[in-house]
C-alpha cells in the first residue's frame, strides 16, 4: 500500500476492506486532515457508483504507470 499523499483530482485504486469496491478506480474528491491526530482521510468519487468517505490512506494506491 502506498504511503504517498494524494491530492484532489488524483486517480486512485481502492484496496480497502469493502470487497465489492476493491480494485475499482476512483477520483480523489476531498482530502480531510485532522491536525490534532495528524491523520488524513479521503473522499473518493466515481461516476455511476457514488462516494466513499473517510477512506484511510493505506486503503488506496496508485500503481506506477509504464
Amino acid at each position: 500500500m502506498s504511503a504517498r499523499r494524494f491530492q484532489r483530482g488524483d486517480f486512485v485504486r481502492y484496496d480497502g476492506s469493502l470487497e465489492c469496491w476493491r480494485g475499482t478506480w476512483w477520483t480523489v474528491e476531498e482530502v480531510v486532515t485532522d491536525r490534532c491526530n495528524r491523520t488524513h482521510a479521503y473522499t473518493l468519487a466515481s461516476n455511476g457508483i457514488g462516494r466513499l468517505r473517510n477512506v484511510k490512506p493505506e486503503h488506496i494506491s496508485q500503481p506506477a504507470r509504464d
